[in-house]
């Protein structure tokens, strides 16, 4: 149930929503917002939530729970625990000002309190806070730059809600052994600067006749080691660097460097997206499996082609790779994908969709001695929509059914 109302300037609203959760589990929020909006002299917000979990104990990617474990493998020491009523308060002040003309000041503070029933500690719980500050400077509505300050507490926003299956809550080998990507947290969004760290990003958007351009710098460093004292802590979260075991725990950096370009052509739209993060240890103690150092580069090519105002086709070609160590792994995993799609209106409110995908992986196997990820995959599929009919899916299969045994690749057409 969702509630709101508008009084002159001021906004209000208030929530009582229960989550869907599994059967055996449980999640109820209730909250309210009241904001102040001045126009031109500035809007600001006040947020208060609280969420409590119920029902079933729930195994979580975490080590802060009751009965915490360790588990060794070729990913590091990956984490479980035992969580349950778990209780959550989140409070947020948040100000957008504009100090002079083209200038956007932002300003973002939160403070979370967290306890739960099931943990290894009882009594080390203690609050976590959240910062963000931005300055933008806008020359027009296409231009702009800024400079963003953000720091995420490693016990703020830690409920952990009943999501998704042990399986996939461990995640894809070497790609963040974390549960924030896993669908395990969901009361802050850590797109931007994730849980346990601090740090800058800067970034640019510009445009010239047919020409955009959009960067992005950010540096972040760990605010506390990963080691087993803090981890263990209740309502502690590290979503990148494995727990360290040694008796000096050390502090990681995460840097990312983003870039578009876009040029607009009558008919076409030529574009390429390069990003690249980077996982780094400040310092490797010399503990076996207590560091995460890795390169994740990516590249995409697209073009996208107006035919006509019924017709429009893309085509395009997309690169990604990790590569470093990880744990004791050495990691070289290379995936590729190209893709070629239209969308063609047939008037009448009929519209036809159709995209063909070919698929490829290879590189160092995941288990040391064990079999190299390396295989291709082409796919194809075609809808058709109207109105007076529910959209339509046509879907061709064909592939081997024997074993894929070391260096073998597999194809496949959907």
């Amino acid at each position: 149930m969702d509630a709101t109302a508008r009084v002159g300037p001021l906004s209000y609203e208030l929530t009582d929503a229960l989550l869907p959760a599994p059967a055996g589990n449980g999640v109820r929020m209730t909250g309210g917002t009241v904001a102040l909006d001045r126009g031109d002299l500035g809007r600001y917000s006040f947020d208060l939530i609280h969420v409590v979990t119920s029902g079933d104990a729930a195994t979580v990617p975490a080590l802060f729970g009751s009965d915490p474990q360790l588990h060794p493998g070729p990913q590091g020491p990956l984490a479980t625990s035992v969580l349950a009523d778990q209780r959550q308060t989140i409070a947020g002040f948040r100000a957008l000002v504009h100090p002079h003309e083209g200038y956007d000041l932002l300003a973002e503070l939160g403070r979370s309190w967290y306890d739960a029933g099931l943990v290894a500690r009882p009594g080390t719980a203690t609050p976590g806070t959240y910062e963000h500050l931005s300055l933008v400077r806008r020359a027009n509505d296409r231009d702009e730059v800024g400079l963003e300050y953000y720091r995420d507490d490693p016990r703020y926003g830690t409920t952990l809600l009943p999501y998704g299956t042990a399986e996939n809550r461990w995640g894809i080998a070497w790609a963040f052994p974390g549960s924030w990507l896993k669908g395990a947290y969901q009361l802050v969004a850590d797109n931007v600067a994730q849980a346990n760290r601090a740090g800058v990003r800067f970034h640019a958007n510009a445009a010239h006749n047919r020409l955009e351009v959009r960067v992005a710098l950010s540096a972040y460093r760990q605010l506390e080691p990963s080691s087993i004292e803090d981890l263990t802590r209740t309502g502690f979260v590290e979503v990148q660097f494995l727990p360290q075991t040694g008796a000096d725990a050390t502090l990681g950096r995460v840097q990312s460097q983003v870039a578009y370009a876009a040029w607009h052509l009558d008919r076409d739209v030529l574009s390429i997206d390069f990003a690249r993060d980077a996982l780094r240890p400040e310092v490797r103690n010399g503990a076996i499996g207590d560091f995460v150092d890795m390169r994740y580069p990516q590249l995409v090519v697209q073009d996208r082609h107006i035919f006509s105002p019924r017709l429009i086709g893309v085509v395009g070609y997309g690169r990604y790779a990790a590569g470093g160590m990880w744990s004791t792994t050495p990691v070289g995993t290379r995936y590729a994908t190209g893709y070629a799609g239209a969308e063609i209106d047939l008037g009448n409110g009929q519209q036809i969709f159709a995209q063909v995908r070919t698929f490829g992986l290879n590189g160092l196997p995941s288990i040391p001695g064990g079999p190299p990820p390396t295989f291709t995959e082409r796919h194809s599929r075609s809808n058709t929509a109207s109105r007076s009919r529910a959209p339509a899916a046509v879907r061709l299969f064909k592939g081997r059914d024997d074993a894929i045994g070391p260096g073998d690749s597999c194809e496949k057409d959907h």
